[in-house]
C-alpha cells in the first residue's frame, strides 16, 4: 500500500511538472517555430511538439454537473473531448483530454470533406446498462452518422486558433510538413487522400523512471522534447493538407 501511494504521488508530481513545461513551451511561441534543437554534449536532435493556440482555459468544462464534457447526438456520446468550430473556415478542432488538460489527441479537419479514418479513430460511445451509465465504443457507422451533429454542437471560436504554433494550417503544402518532421515513417493512399505519418520517441522515455529506449534505438530520428511520445498523421489532397491528427502519449 505504501509503495502504491508513493507511485501515485510521483505520477501526480510528474504530471504537474509536465503541464508546467508544456505551458512554458506553449507561451514561448517563437521557439515553436524552431523545429530542431541541438543541445551541447548531446548527439540527439530534439524538437518542440506542435500544438494549437487553444488555451487550457478554453478547454475547461463549462458545466457544473461533472459532465466529463458530455455531448450527445442520438444514441452516440462524446466524452472527455472539447469541440471547436469556425463557420467561415468550415473547419473543426477536437481535443481528446486527459488529466490536467493533457491533449492526448487533437483532430483538425474540414467539415465538408472528412477522412473516414479520422472519424473511425475518434472514440465515441454508446450508453448501455440498466441505468444507461455504462459506455461502450460506438461502431464506425454510428460514428459517421452522428458526426455532423457533433460539429453542430461545437463551440464557435476565432479562425486564428486553427493555425498551429509552427504555422501549419489546412491548406499547407506537403513539403512544409516534411521540412518540419523529415521523411515520414509511412505513406499510404486512403480513399482520395494521401496519408503521411510520423512517429517520434519522447525524451522522457530516454532517461529516468520512464526510460524504455536508448539513443542507439533512434536511428538518427529527432526526439520529441518534454514528451512521452508524439505522432502526427497528416491527410493531403493535391499536396495540400486537409486534415491531421496530433497524438501525445502518456506514461
Amino acid at each position: 500500500m505504501k509503495q502504491s501511494i508513493i507511485i501515485i504521488l510521483t505520477l501526480g508530481l510528474f504530471s504537474c511538472n509536465y503541464v508546467e513545461k508544456r505551458q512554458k513551451a506553449f507561451d514561448e511561441t517563437t521557439s515553436h517555430k524552431d523545429t530542431k534543437i541541438q543541445t551541447p554534449n548531446d548527439s540527439l536532435v530534439y524538437f518542440l511538439v506542435d500544438d494549437y493556440p487553444v488555451t487550457d482555459e478554453m478547454l475547461k468544462d463549462k458545466t457544473f454537473n461533472n459532465s466529463t464534457y458530455l455531448k450527445q447526438v442520438g444514441e452516440v456520446y462524446s466524452l472527455e473531448k472539447a469541440w471547436f468550430t469556425n463557420d467561415r473556415l468550415k473547419q473543426t478542432l477536437v481535443f481528446q483530454l486527459y488529466t490536467d488538460y493533457h491533449r492526448m489527441e487533437t483532430y483538425h479537419f474540414m467539415n465538408t470533406d472528412i477522412p473516414r479514418s479520422i472519424v473511425e479513430k475518434m472514440e465515441l460511445s454508446i450508453a448501455e446498462g440498466k441505468f444507461k451509465n455504462m459506455f461502450n465504443s460506438a461502431t464506425s457507422e454510428q460514428k459517421i452518422n452522428s458526426f455532423d451533429g457533433f460539429i453542430k454542437l461545437s463551440e464557435k471560436i476565432d479562425e486564428n486558433y486553427f493555425r498551429t504554433q509552427k504555422g501549419i494550417k489546412l491548406g499547407s503544402d506537403k513539403e512544409e510538413l516534411i521540412k518540419l518532421y523529415d521523411k515520414p515513417d509511412s505513406t499510404l493512399t486512403e480513399q482520395d487522400f494521401e496519408v503521411l505519418k510520423w512517429s517520434f520517441t519522447g525524451d522522457y522515455n530516454l532517461t529516468g523512471d520512464f526510460a524504455s529506449t536508448t539513443p542507439n534505438d533512434l536511428k538518427k530520428k529527432m526526439v520529441a522534447k518534454d514528451s512521452f511520445g508524439h505522432i502526427v498523421t497528416a491527410y493531403f489532397k493535391d499536396n495540400k493538407l486537409v486534415g491531421q491528427i496530433i497524438e501525445n502519449d502518456i506514461p
